[in-house]
């Protein structure tokens, strides 16, 4: 049992996979870099067709639009506004009888007492 053991932990043993490790690490390499040179040629393809085609037709008509996609969700609140401006002046009122001052043609109501109204004309 011990010459396993020992076997596994020989110098020899590690100098192996070290070595393939290097070798597949270079395998590696080698693949990535014949990519490489393969998809730079197949760009310069690209770009060899596009400049022997330079006569180019009539751009056609574009297609009929998507349908509509589906509603947003609401919107949060806005803000309050600001306050509006004064109201235009009222009527005037009637004029005095006898001396004394004209009563509005309508009074507005005050919290304790209904609107009055000018019912002097019955």
């Amino acid at each position: 049992m011990s010459d396993v053991n020992e076997a596994s932990h020989s110098p020899r043993r590690r100098l192996v996979l070290g070595a393939m490790l290097t070798v597949a690490l270079v395998a590696q390499s080698a693949a990535i870099v014949a990519h490489h040179d393969q998809l730079d040629e197949l760009k310069a393809r690209r770009v060899a067709l596009q400049a022997h085609d330079t006569v180019r037709g009539p751009v056609g008509p574009s297609g009929r639009p998507g349908p509509t996609g589906p509603l947003g969700p609401p919107g949060r609140e806005g803000r309050h506004g600001k306050p509006g401006r004064p109201g235009r002046p009222g009527r005037p009122g009637r004029r005095g009888k006898n001396g004394r001052d004209g009563r509005p043609i309508f009074a507005k109501p005050t919290p304790d007492k209904p609107a009055e109204r000018d019912d002097d004309d019955q």
